[in-house]
Formats: C-alpha cells, structure tokens, sequence
C-alpha cells in the first residue's frame, strides 16, 4: 500500500469536522509562500500616529532612566 491510500483511508475514518480540518491543513500546506508579504517597518506603523520625538526628548529619557547610575572610573 503506497503512502497516498492508507492516508485517504486514515481521513475517511475521521468525523466530518476533522476531514475539513485536514482538507485546510493541505490547502495551507499547499499555497504559495514564495511572494510573503513584506513585514511592516516600525517607523511606518508609528507614522500616523503623529508622534515627533526629539534628540533633547531621548536626552531627556537617558537622563531620567541613568541618571541614579553610578559613575565609577573602570
């Protein structure tokens, strides 16, 4: 018995919902992965959001987040 049959025959045991589960698994296995959609640029998620963060606002943020470090000659 080749592979092809005994899955077939393996599905046809299941109930309806699990074929349908299998028959979108294959589909989902089957689409074409070669043209993936571009992953969004942080910057360009953030662009609408009409945020302007200045150099004296991260100044500020440093400053604020290492200010209490202590500074020891190494």
């Amino acid at each position: 018995m080749s592979i092809d049959p005994s899955i077939l025959d393996k599905v046809r045991l299941f109930p309806p919902e699990k074929q349908q589960e299998v028959a979108d698994f294959i589909e989902f296995l089957s689409r074409d992965r070669s043209q993936s959609p571009r992953k969004p640029r942080l910057k360009g998620l953030c662009a609408d959001l009409g945020v302007q963060i200045t150099a004296d606002d991260i100044d500020a943020v440093r400053h604020e987040a290492w200010g209490g470090f202590p500074r020891e000659d190494v």
